[in-house]
């Protein structure tokens, strides 16, 4: 996007005080270069960056104003700070900032006057002595989400600071990386110092990497449930959070909280997996949507063909294996059998694979008399895997091929001599019913 300088003092939406003459937009470079600048309207521009080099950008109101935006002080040489509340209203700062790297008393964030300033972000001390990310210069109220320790030797660089008799409030504020070796010292977090009035205030806070401190001066604890603290158990090492107990002893196990999410400040991570709401049944509650899936008539006939239930049919003493579909080649299928409605019991017969054919993977269920009844039955399988099931019907019948051979030569013989009625031909196979009134057997 552009890079856009002020070329005069004024007001944010004059489009006369920019050198594009027009107002910055979103993503754009922004500069007031040696000017000052008034937020007179509310900015929403989280990709835009504020500079200047010896100007600065201010709200003068007694409302509320909120600005969206990055403030970069890198090269930013003056002394008044870089973004300024400067009367008694509010003003909102989403984004980061960071004290200036190249000329001391050079900071980012300042509230001059009776006002609130709330920085919602991560506010970084600078490079050179004096330098605060953020500094609470008189009896108004400062409130910072995180606060950051500056990299520098003493003169100290403060990440935030309450310099008068005001508050300041900080979320977490962080150590930098001062330790064995490393000559980085003096500077931290969060800064109070010893005026009468002031009050100084963290919720967590979180030592360097190598063990630095995080606060100096007078600083209170923010009584919160939020309150934690982490130390480092090695230089550049491992960390270790110590937290209210009375807030976190009925954390939840893993398995109730969503999977890959974070808690307990890191100590635990969620494995609760939660299906989408158009993976679950329309009307169904799930998380907290409802589920908007609805199978077709299509997709349930493709199921169905494709591994459907089955029923077959064996005469007694016929030992051929049942053959059946599957989803797939690589499941271990066990199965249990019903005799004559009778309780389900392990399979004796091996279940194992057959072939793919047209898509399709066959199992076979090898014969065993235990899994198929001794006369005239019906046998119920029921067979599974660990992700899919299968129910399926089997029924023994007499072999009466051998009678209906010889049936018509004894017949006429007149060896075979036989009454039946209608309720006896209806008990036995309707082939030989047909054969026996054929002959007109009496």
């Amino acid at each position: 996007m552009a890079i856009v300088n002020a070329v005069k003092s004024g007001n944010w939406s004059d489009p006369t005080v920019w050198s594009t003459g027009s107002v910055p937009v979103n993503g754009d470079t922004v500069s007031a270069v040696s000017f000052v600048v008034d937020f007179d309207v509310d900015i929403d521009q989280p990709l835009t960056m504020l500079k200047a080099t010896t100007g600065r950008f201010r709200h003068v109101g007694t409302t509320t104003r909120t600005v969206r935006a990055s403030a970069d002080s890198g090269e930013f040489s003056g002394t008044q700070g870089l973004v300024v509340n400067s009367n008694t209203g509010t003003l909102i700062f989403v984004g980061n900032g960071k004290g200036s790297i190249v000329v001391s008393s050079a900071t980012c964030f300042l509230n001059t006057w009776y006002g609130r300033f709330r920085v919602m972000g991560i506010v970084t001390g600078g490079g050179l002595s004096f330098s605060y990310g953020a500094n609470n210069q008189n009896t108004g109220i400062m409130e910072i989400d995180t606060a950051v320790a500056g990299e520098t030797a003493f003169p100290p660089a403060h990440g935030a600071i309450n310099n008068s008799g005001g508050t300041l409030i900080v979320d977490l504020a962080i150590g930098n990386g001062y330790g064995p070796g490393r000559p980085i010292a003096s500077s931290v977090a969060v800064f109070g110092q010893n005026n009468v009035g002031q009050f100084t205030y963290v919720r967590k806070i979180q030592f360097g990497p190598y063990g630095a401190v995080p606060v100096g001066g007078a600083v209170l604890l923010d009584n919160s449930a939020t309150n934690t603290a982490q130390f480092r158990i090695a230089p550049g090492g491992t960390t270790k959070t110590l937290a209210d107990p009375a807030t976190f002893a009925d954390s939840p196990v893993p398995a109730d909280v969503r999977a890959g999410t974070e808690y307990n400040y890191g100590n635990n991570v969620g494995t609760c997996a939660v299906p989408l709401p158009s993976q679950v049944s329309a009307g169904t509650a799930v998380d907290d949507a409802i589920g908007t899936a609805v199978i077709t008539e299509d997709q349930l006939y493709a199921v169905l063909q494709r591994n459907p239930a089955f029923t077959a049919e064996r005469t007694l003493g016929d030992d051929k294996p049942l053959t059946f579909s599957w989803p797939n080649s690589t499941d271990a299928i066990q199965g249990e059998v019903s005799l004559d409605n009778g309780t389900y019991a392990p399979i004796t017969g091996n279940i194992s694979y057959l072939r793919n054919e047209n898509g399709k993977h066959y199992y076979i269920l090898e014969y065993n008399p235990a899994d198929r009844p001794t006369e005239e039955g019906t046998a119920r399988y029921k067979l599974y895997s660990g992700t899919h099931t299968m129910y399926a019907t089997l029924r023994t019948i007499e072999d009466f091929e051998p009678i209906l051979e010889r049936l018509p030569e004894e017949l006429d013989d007149g060896r075979i001599k036989a009454t039946i009625s209608d309720d006896q031909a209806g008990s036995i196979q309707s082939g030989i019913v047909q054969q026996l009134k054929k002959y007109e057997v009496s």
